[in-house]
């Protein structure tokens, strides 16, 4: 039985993240396979809606110190819902709790994914009590930059072989792939539709905001009936819309905006279909793997990890645009051709009876059960050489 710590500002309920929602089921699962599992993180979040969630966890547990789902949770306060916006007090309470905490337990492994100075200082600390450390790297960021963990780091997992190829010669340390796991609340049984509605969560810029709203343009002008479901759950289309130069008012009329969705499940009954249109290094999407459990064709780009991820379904993947990188270094596009992507989605439109056999094949290809089947037997690979 191992004592596994994870310490990081960044909450694990924020369920408008990603990379939340595989950290938390990480450490549930870890606790499932029998081990001491404890997290210690602050309300900070990538949106406001994840802070709100997790000052409702810490109501409905009557305390900032509670037991969830096996997990033995601290909570430190923070005043600004905004992870970049740490002050100073709360840092210094952040990291002395941290520290308090590796003093009354002997823990064998600390698990983080960020290079914060703060992040940074408690894994030095870690060294002191002989704590090994956990690296979990699934972002592209990281490359040919120095960072304490790249040299300090006993253990890197990451979620595809994409990432570790991506690291391969600049990372020393061998790296342990480990597949993402999903909620227990995915559908058991696949549900029919006739809809219309390609559904895209969180396009950021590096997430394909560019390519889709020039996509929805031009199917606008193709395919008024086939609509877009855009969930803006951390509120960033606006100020993303204005650095890319366009007002609101301007995005094609075939796209419905929706606030931040606790249960995506509910929107995936609805869709015929999901847009995933990242341009930069993709790890490994969870969208990926809760579309297909749900039944769902996904549509996007051939980036990072999204192949392996994809698997057989090849004829939905796509070569990426031709990409520039901006005067602020961010990643936009020079050239695409668009149309064979714009073929295919109107094609499993138009074609019942040969998407529901898809769908009904994608379903049964990618149970839940046996996506976490999976990720356990990996994991206790890894434990073992912990």
């Amino acid at each position: 039985m191992k004592n596994i710590l994870y310490a990081n500002p960044f909450s694990i309920f924020d369920y408008t993240s990603g990379s939340a929602q595989s950290i938390r089921l990480f450490l549930e699962n870890f606790k499932n396979l029998g081990h001491n599992v404890y997290s210690i993180c602050s309300c900070n979040c990538y949106s406001k809606a994840g802070f709100l969630n997790t000052l409702e966890v810490i109501n409905n547990h009557e305390g900032n110190s509670f037991i969830y789902r096996g997990i033995n949770c601290k909570i430190i306060n923070s005043l600004d819902w905004d992870r970049r916006k740490l002050s100073i007090n709360e840092e210094k309470e952040f990291f002395n709790e941290t520290i308090k905490l590796m003093e009354t337990i002997k823990f064998d492994l600390i698990i983080g994914w960020g290079n914060l100075n703060l992040e940074e200082s408690i894994f030095k600390e870690a060294k002191k009590f002989g704590i090994k450390i956990c690296f979990y790297l699934v972002n592209p960021s990281y490359l040919n930059k120095e960072f304490y963990l790249k040299e300090n780091s006993d253990f890197i997992i990451t979620d595809s072989f994409s990432t570790k190829k991506l690291y391969k010669n600049f990372i020393k340390q061998k790296i342990f792939v480990l597949p993402k796991c999903l909620e227990k609340n995915i559908p058991e049984h696949i549900n029919r539709n006739n809809s219309k509605n390609c559904l895209i969560i969180n396009p950021s810029i590096n997430k394909g905001l560019e390519p889709f709203l020039f996509f929805s343009k031009k199917l606008e002008e193709k395919r008024k009936d086939i609509s877009f479901w855009l969930v803006d759950g951390r509120k960033t289309i606006s100020d993303d819309l204005n650095y890319l130069g366009y007002e609101k008012e301007q995005i094609s009329k075939n796209i419905v905006i929706f606030p931040s969705c606790r249960d995506i499940n509910k929107l995936y009954l609805n869709v015929r279909m999901v847009l995933l249109l990242s341009i930069w290094h993709e790890s490994g999407s969870r969208i990926i793997l809760e579309s297909y459990s749900n039944g769902k064709p996904v549509i996007c780009f051939d980036v990072g990890g999204n192949k392996e991820f994809i698997k057989k379904n090849t004829k939905d993947i796509f070569k990426p645009p031709k990409l520039y990188k901006d005067r602020n270094s961010r990643l936009r596009i020079k050239s695409w051709n668009f149309e064979d992507m714009l073929s295919r989605v109107c094609f499993l439109v138009d074609n019942d009876n040969y998407y529901n056999k898809y769908s009904e094949s994608i379903f049964n290809s990618n149970k839940a059960i046996d996506i976490n089947t999976k990720f356990n037997s990996r994991l206790l690979q890894f434990i073992q050489n912990i």
